[in-house]
């Protein structure tokens, strides 16, 4: 069966209409930091309170979740308070993973530690804490005339009516654009603070960096216009030549003189994210805080090593999970009590599984309680996983203890004695969910051969930038595989047709082309489906074919 399909009639020349119709490009010169910004319910409410704070020279303690949202929005608020502001009181608490999710117990101990010490006025969160209204009742209760701005993006269960200002965009009252980071929101409490003071959103230039990478990392929906405007904004600012911390970053990452959204996702994003893998969140914290150059590039080799460490022990689980189950439902669901380790990088893993066989994906760690902690990756373009929890739960409230995310990726707890059934109803609502079946893959337009160029990929670029549920264009073409070469995950290929010879690259990350069947491709004419990419080596650029799907004419 042909499972490369064509949402564009072939013809013998490139329409680039096609991609105009598919992409809706934000006009940047409509925007700025706070378009819209009054959209966000409570964002005026809390940057009064914010300003009152910093006039009375109260003490405000910042505290933020442990993942790359987390660790950016403690960046952007302590540098936005601390540093631009000029707000010298202020403390800063990154959650940590072992800690567990949102305010819990012991985030309550570290900060009660810090008010016996100073007294703690007000208190910001970031990219947590909407469903955690007990442990402000708590903390009120023992901490004179305390306030809480929330900040968050996460849903909410159950509204927290013992803070001073909740900014969330998921509330109900809330008509701001649903899908931001939770680093993003943060962001705009600071932008519509300078709106009041009536500063130049110039000064805040420096942080927009974190925000764009938050948002891709964050897997946050690129249709969104401020996400669009967040993050080319983030790509023309770290690429300018306004900052050398950012030149310290692309020389250690590899990235040559321009960093790309791939980069965001691929390169800096699993070194932030590997702290809290590692618990090494404070790592982190400090060397995306660390202004001193030399102090810089001394932490980001640790944290390099730190990631060194985090792809071994996913390739490690990944292989344990690829040789122990199977991979027909259209959803996987692992558990890891056959692993005699405890898995602490379970979102990386998921990441890993659901790319290599295209889809939604759950791994549980291997708890030895009765409740199993996991974390899940959609994967699928439009597929939403938190949905599917919310569904499992309205149909059975018992298997789940506790969950919370967003389209793309989650976190939860389950009863471990309810997974079988946490696996039935999590297959059957995925199926659901699929609009069509995953083994199809859509491209957008046939490319002949000759017109597969440098001008087609410049093209493509005028309507990015791209992302989450926002892909680059896939294309199809006609060739004849004349060469392949496969280097451990990789496969390499030639295609020749008519005396042009494209090469291409290919990620093992479908069942259809595997290592054990790759060499019944040589010397057959085939469809193939790809996106189109600059390679970087040493400072040199060439285009290049990444094959998302390979299928035999004749």
């Amino acid at each position: 069966m042909l499972t490369i399909k064509s949402k564009a009639p072939i013809k013998k020349e490139i329409d680039y209409n096609i991609l105009s119709e598919n992409y809706n490009k934000v006009n940047f010169d409509n925007f700025d930091f706070n378009t819209n910004i009054d959209n966000l319910k409570d964002v005026e409410l809390g940057a009064n309170i914010l300003l009152d704070s910093i006039s009375k020279n109260l003490h405000i303690c910042i505290v933020t979740d442990y993942d790359f949202d987390g660790i950016s929005s403690a960046v952007v608020l302590t540098k936005g308070i601390k540093n631009i502001l000029k707000h010298k009181n202020t403390t800063t608490v990154v959650n940590k993973r072992i800690y567990g999710n949102g305010f819990n117990p012991r985030i309550v101990r570290k900060i009660l530690d810090i008010n016996s010490d100073k007294k703690i006025d007000l208190i910001i969160t970031a990219d947590h804490g909407s469903n955690d209204d007990e442990y402000y009742i708590e903390l009120k209760n023992k901490i004179k005339d305390l306030k809480i701005i929330l900040t968050d993006h996460h849903t909410i269960s159950k509204y927290p009516k013992n803070v001073d200002a909740f900014i969330n965009p998921m509330r109900e009252d809330s008509t701001y654009d649903k899908s931001i980071s939770g680093c993003c929101t943060a962001f705009l409490l600071l932008v519509k603070t300078f709106e009041l003071l009536n500063k130049p959103f110039l000064q805040l230039y420096e942080l927009v960096p974190f925000v764009g990478m938050s948002t891709v990392t964050d897997c946050m929906d690129m249709n969104v216009p401020y996400n669009q405007f967040i993050v080319e904004m983030a790509l023309r600012i770290i690429n300018s030549e306004r900052f050398l911390y950012w030149h310290i970053f692309k020389i250690k990452l590899g990235t040559g003189i321009v960093m790309t959204i791939r980069d965001f996702g691929f390169n800096i994003g699993p070194v932030v994210n590997c702290g809290n893998a590692l618990n090494s969140e404070e790592l982190i914290f400090n060397m995306l805080m660390e202004t001193d150059l030399d102090k810089l590039t001394v932490l980001i080799a640790q944290a390099l090593e730190l990631n060194k460490m985090r792809k071994e022990l996913t390739k490690k689980y990944s292989k344990v999970i690829e040789e122990n189950y199977d991979f027909n439902n259209t959803s996987t669901i692992v558990d890891m009590v056959d692993i005699k380790e405890e898995a602490i990088i379970n979102g990386k893993i998921a990441a890993s599984i659901g790319s290599s066989y295209n889809r939604p994906t759950i791994i549980f760690g291997n708890n030895k309680t009765n409740i199993i902690h996991g974390s899940g990756r959609g994967i699928v373009e439009g597929f939403n996983i938190l949905n599917i929890i919310n569904k499992i739960n309205d149909k059975d409230n018992t298997i789940l203890n506790n969950f919370g995310g967003h389209y793309g990726a989650l976190g939860c707890s389950i009863y471990k004695d309810k997974l079988d059934t946490f696996k039935l109803l999590f297959d059957k609502y995925s199926k659901l969910e699929l609009k069509e079946d995953v083994n199809i893959l859509n491209t957008d337009m046939y490319v002949p051969h000759k017109q597969i160029n440098i001008k087609l990929f410049e093209e493509q670029e005028k309507y990015g930038p791209y992302g989450q549920y926002r892909q680059p264009p896939t294309y199809f073409t006609i060739m004849t595989v004349s060469r392949i070469n496969t280097f451990g995950p990789i496969a390499k290929f030639q295609f020749v047709q008519a005396n042009n010879k494209l090469d291409g690259i290919y990620f093992f990350n479908d069942v259809t082309v595997t290592k054990k069947n790759i060499d019944s491709f040589k010397d057959k004419l085939c469809y193939i489906a790809f996106n189109l990419e600059l390679t970087r080596f040493r400072g040199s650029y060439s285009l290049n074919i990444v094959v998302r799907r390979i299928e035999v004419i004749r």
